[in-house]
């Protein structure tokens, strides 16, 4: 039987109080963040491109040319539903099309989703001058069938748009539509969600190679619900599958008029709900903070490797070791939305490297973070091999992912953007802390951790249950629990 454990309630203080927003830095690293998103965010002339591309492919399969070819074998085409980031407040400008065939068996024979795709695959390829008919001057182009992916899928371009088409002989909606719903429902309720979202799924992209469709970092989707999971833990954002269930459940959702892109699809909750979150304390928390509290819950190997994320119930739960390396609970994708992660490394040694540079704030912040995912310091391939199937061993997770061997890295050492340890832990360099903000010095957090145990997982100290691997004590403390803040004023005698 699985473990639930939550949170104690002095946890997100705790917490939080490592990251000073009134930091300078942290201020310009807020500002840069939020101008990825408004950089980033899908203005009203792309989305209508998009639409209109929808509508081309709407009427190219329902056209005669593809009846001709699927009705024989017993199919009827009904409809087609849009899902995927496009439909939701997260659209970005690189956004692709998401889009499910919805099918129905008409005849005695029953015939497979794979099969549907491959009769549109083929008259695609094919069938030139339809395709010119319905597309017009768009550009069809890179058109494959991806069969060995986790669901069978065509992918194209349509002009510079990725495509994917799906398919499905459902007779009820696709959960895929319920769970853009359910993603709108928090950018509606707080807009930090769509700005962390964004950055996320931009700073931790990653494709799935040609082999097997693995992928360094979880898919776009999986970050979303790790992000929903990991406010809902700090009690930040509300549990919706338990507060709305009427709006979020499978089972209310039968109606194919409820998976159309609508204003109420959009914008799902009431105004009440949102005027209560509203209020609540934890609205004050930056986005910086929040991606600090990110950065805590899912650096930490132990939670990684014997924890679930339940998305029904936000708690997190034990796991078997034959579970894939990142295992989410979800109510929509039930064969675990978080798959397709190859290993835990990549997620874990990035954050680890977030974690010591909001820990330590430096000028020109948001250039640094981004570089994390791009030179990857934390996989020094001269000294481990990285492993490409499956979980790599405890040995080598203890060792990539670890602040322990992060803080040897010749990235971290020799770099003077980097390194904070030869001016005492201070910020910054001596004139540079002579306009230090505030005329204040900021604490940092910068000995080298001690190695901790990973035989077992109960003795390892871990955020997400209150306790720190980073030791709070290091830290001097206010008798109220608040980190100090050192003034370098001069005391008068």
């Amino acid at each position: 039987m699985s473990t639930m454990l939550k949170p104690p309630k002095d946890l997100l203080p705790n917490v939080v109080n490592m990251i000073q927003n009134d930091h300078p830095y942290i201020k310009a690293l807020n500002e840069d963040i939020n101008k990825l998103y408004i950089n980033q965010k899908q203005s009203e002339e792309l989305s209508a491109e998009r639409e209109s591309y929808i509508a081309m492919i709407r009427l190219y399969l329902k056209s005669e040319t593809i009846k001709k070819q699927i009705e024989p074998q017993g199919v009827k085409i009904n409809r087609v539903t849009v899902f995927g980031s496009f439909s939701t407040h997260c659209a970005s400008k690189d956004s692709d099309l998401d889009l499910c065939v919805c099918a129905s068996n008409e005849g005695a024979k029953k015939a497979l989703p794979v099969t549907v795709l491959q009769t549109i695959y083929r008259e695609l390829v094919n069938n030139i001058h339809s395709r010119n008919y319905f597309f017009g001057d768009n550009e069809i182009r890179e058109i494959s069938f991806v069969s060995t992916a986790k669901v069978p899928i065509i992918r194209f371009m349509i002009n510079n748009v990725p495509v994917d088409l799906s398919a499905t002989f459902e007779n009820t909606p696709p959960r895929t539509s319920l769970a853009a719903k359910y993603i709108n429902a928090y950018c509606q309720l707080d807009d930090r969600f769509k700005v962390l979202v964004t950055f996320l799924k931009t700073w931790m992209k990653s494709e799935g190679s040609a082999e097997d469709h693995l992928r360094d970092f979880p898919n776009s989707y999986s970050l979303i619900l790790l992000l929903i999971h990991v406010l809902q833990w700090y009690n930040i954002v509300p549990n919706l599958h338990e507060t709305h269930t009427e709006l979020f459940h499978h089972k209310y959702f039968k109606s194919w008029k409820l998976a159309e892109v609508s204003h109420e699809f959009k914008y799902p909750l009431d105004e009440n709900t949102i005027a209560m979150h509203n209020k609540k304390e934890t609205r004050k928390l930056s986005i910086v903070q929040l991606l600090y509290l990110f950065a805590c819950q899912y650096s930490e190997e132990s939670i990684m490797m014997y924890y679930r994320f339940n998305m029904k119930n936000g708690m997190i739960e034990g796991r078997s070791q034959k579970e894939n390396p990142v295992t989410i609970v979800d109510v929509y994708d039930t064969r675990n939305p978080a798959r397709s992660a190859r290993s835990i490394l990549d997620m874990t040694g990035s954050l680890t490297y977030l974690r010591r540079l909001f820990l330590a704030p430096r000028d020109n912040m948001f250039a640094l973070l981004m570089k994390i995912t791009v030179e990857k310091p934390y996989l020094p391939q001269n000294a481990f091999p990285y492993p490409m199937n499956g979980a790599a061993s405890m040995y080598q997770i203890g060792h990539f992912g670890s602040p322990q061997f992060m803080y040897q890295q010749p990235w971290f050492q020799n770099s003077s953007v980097w390194n904070n340890q030869n001016n005492g832990g201070q910020q910054g360099t001596s004139n540079q802390n002579a306009n230090n903000h505030s005329n204040k010095q900021y604490v940092q957090y910068m000995p080298h951790p001690p190695v901790q145990s990973m035989t077992n997982v109960n003795m390892y100290q871990s955020y997400a249950f209150g306790q720190y691997p980073f030791s709070y004590s290091q830290y001097p403390q206010q008798p109220d629990g608040n980190v100090k803040q050192i003034d370098n004023k001069p005391k008068r005698r």
